[in-house]
């Protein structure tokens, strides 16, 4: 009889965590609503809140369990599965009623300029993991292990809070087009796959190990990176300032391009003066309805010139490791900050975006270009595979400046 209780047991903690992961989506699903996107601390406040409840309840019981000597009966039963549901579903309707009520929705228009306070409580940790210490040391006269157990989570407060703070300084692209006087390369894409990886280097267990620890690193050597990780240093040396159009419910501004930020009403208008001002137009391979209408704009405005689409480096090898693959499914899916990667839908096939472009009046090859490939256009739509095999930003980018000069040279 005890062993049915133990897998009932482990059955109904496997229903909890479904609930749970089911409740955070949902809770991620009401703040994008009102404008807030990873990685503004709210969702990351709401989200432990929603653990932290049920699982103090759950720690409850087990000591009223310990206490009567763990004596398995269906009383017990009954009481912890009303107590490990009810207490997910009463943290859910708090912090649901918390969002709905009290949060206030931000800006769909406008700079995602931050306050300061990141930048502040980041400082504020960083001198409370160097004075914690001495004062438990000194003043409380406590050991040194317990003087340096508060270091390590003010140290990563801090770390966090640095972070949100460099995300929260990211010039918008009046600032960036102001430093750079230059013709602006125009960066378009569907908003959803922001957060994609265009660029996965490892293959080993190891490295994708390593990655979970360089996540919110700002180096150009990250394992995992995405379009505007990958290109922006080159773009922005070789070719000119790297612009977009920001995605409405951006509560920070991502990393990368520099960006506007447009009501539904004014953004096409948008997206035709930087197309015409634009020395270059990159896109990767994606497919929504407002980059059909972009891409149909390209084609009837006789711009398809600077239009270049791009497919992931040939350095994108598959994991190899059933091992590496395992962990870079919890690594990239089941974690908190990338709980936005459930929603999306897989990366869109060369023939479904051939099919997108074909309804437009481009061209496009029936086979698949293959990593590393940068297709261009005529001015009647027909698509050219530039090159193919490239594994470098760098060697992206030249070929792509190479082709500029190609078409300046012959313009009359």
């Amino acid at each position: 009889m005890v062993v049915l209780y133990i897998i009932l047991f482990l059955i109904n903690i496997l229903g909890w965590t479904a609930c749970l992961m089911f409740f955070i989506v949902r809770m991620c699903n009401a703040l994008s609503k009102k404008g807030y996107r990873y990685p503004h601390i709210f969702f990351t406040l709401i989200s432990l809140g929603m653990t932290i409840v049920p699982v103090g309840l759950i720690l409850l019981v087990g000591v009223l369990a310990y206490k009567q000597l763990l004596v398995f009966d269906t009383t017990w039963v009954i009481v912890f599965l009303l107590v490990l549901y009810a207490s997910l579903f009463v943290s859910f309707g708090l912090f649901a009623f918390i969002v709905r009520r009290f949060v206030p929705t931000r800006p769909r228009t406008g700079p995602r300029k931050v306050p300061s306070h990141y930048h502040g409580v980041s400082i504020l940790l960083y001198v409370l993991s160097i004075a914690s210490p001495v004062v438990f040391l000194v003043v409380l006269h406590l050991s040194i292990v317990n003087s340096l157990r508060l270091v390590s989570p003010l140290l990563t407060g801090a770390l966090v809070f640095s972070y949100l703070a460099y995300r929260a300084a990211a010039p918008d692209l009046d600032e960036t087009l102001r430093a750079d006087t230059r013709p602006p390369v125009l960066y378009l894409r569907v908003f959803k796959g922001e957060e994609r990886v265009f660029a996965r280097l490892p293959r080993r267990a190891r490295d994708v190990l390593s990655q979970n620890f360089n996540r919110y690193s700002r180096s150009p050597n990250k394992l995992y990176q995405t379009f505007e990780e990958f290109f922006t240093d080159s773009i922005r040396t070789r070719l000119g300032p790297f612009v977009a159009l920001g995605n409405p419910q951006d509560s920070l501004p991502p990393l990368g391009a520099g960006r506007t930020y447009t009501s539904d009403n004014t953004w096409q208008e948008e997206v035709k003066r930087l197309a015409t001002d634009a020395l270059c137009i990159l896109a990767p391979i994606s497919q929504s309805k407002n980059l059909k209408w972009e891409l149909g704009y390209l084609r009837q405005s006789g711009l398809l010139k600077k239009l270049f689409i791009l497919t992931p480096p040939a350095a994108s090898q598959p994991l190899t490791s059933p091992l590496a693959r395992l962990i870079d499914f919890f690594v990239r899916y089941l974690t908190i900050d990338n709980l936005e990667k459930l929603q999306e839908k897989e990366a869109v096939s060369w023939e479904d975006f051939r099919a997108l472009l074909s309804s437009l009046g481009y061209t496009l090859p029936v086979t698949d270009p293959g990593l590393g490939s940068i297709i261009t256009f005529d001015r009647t739509g027909n698509a050219k595979t530039l090159v193919q095999g490239v594994r470098t930003a760098d060697e992206y980018v030249e070929a792509i400046a190479m082709r500029l000069s190609q078409i300046h040279e012959s313009l009359p």
